[in-house]
């Protein structure tokens, strides 16, 4: 979908959701499966419960520790490009900056 421009055709948007569809319940089905496996039918909704809240737990702390990196090395990325800029610089001088 990252390569999706805005003229993309209906079946794409289909054939994309169809595969998450499937992948997500071959994924989830056979998650919650082993998780209560071991555990006492009268406490399979506490034991889903918990499932659930250390499977959100674990996806909002990967979301956070991506940003954090991208953050991160956006900075670093920044200062490289940027420590080269100034106006001494000959190379820079030369170049036709438009006005805008």
């Amino acid at each position: 979908m990252a390569t999706w421009s805005i003229e993309f055709e209906p079946w794409s948007v289909v054939w994309t959701n169809l595969l998450l569809g499937v992948s997500a319940g071959a994924t989830f089905v056979p998650m919650v499966t082993m998780a209560l496996a071991t555990v006492q039918r009268s406490l399979h909704t506490q034991a889903l419960t918990f499932l659930f809240l250390v499977t959100n737990t674990g996806k909002a702390l990967g979301v956070a520790g991506s940003f954090v990196l991208h953050t991160r090395l956006q900075q670093i990325n920044h200062a490289v490009l940027s420590e080269n800029v100034s106006l001494t610089n000959e190379r820079l001088r030369q170049l036709a900056i438009p006005e805008s």
